[in-house]
């Protein structure tokens, strides 16, 4: 049985080495990091320290969420090459 959830795996799953991820909960998608050097770290189920992060523009600060599912952001898009 495969459980279909387009592309967003548990949040268990994400990286914690500071690559810049899509999170999600049940309210919110965001670009995040994760960071082990925030004021705020707190110890993780998993061991570690830290917390997931997020830039605010609206406060020029970061602030941090609570996701419960990630997934990888999507390669740029590649430069058309033009033959004249």
């Amino acid at each position: 049985m495969t459980n279909n959830l387009n592309g967003w795996q548990p949040i268990e799953t994400a990286p914690k080495n500071g690559a810049r991820i899509i999170l999600a909960n049940k309210r919110e998608v965001d670009i995040a990091h994760w960071s082990s050097s925030v004021w705020i770290s707190q110890k993780q189920e998993d061991g570690t320290c830290g917390a997931w992060c997020v830039f605010d523009c609206r406060s020029d600060s970061e602030a941090f969420v609570a996701p419960t599912h990630w997934m990888p952001l999507p390669q740029l898009p590649k430069e058309e090459v033009k033959n004249d």
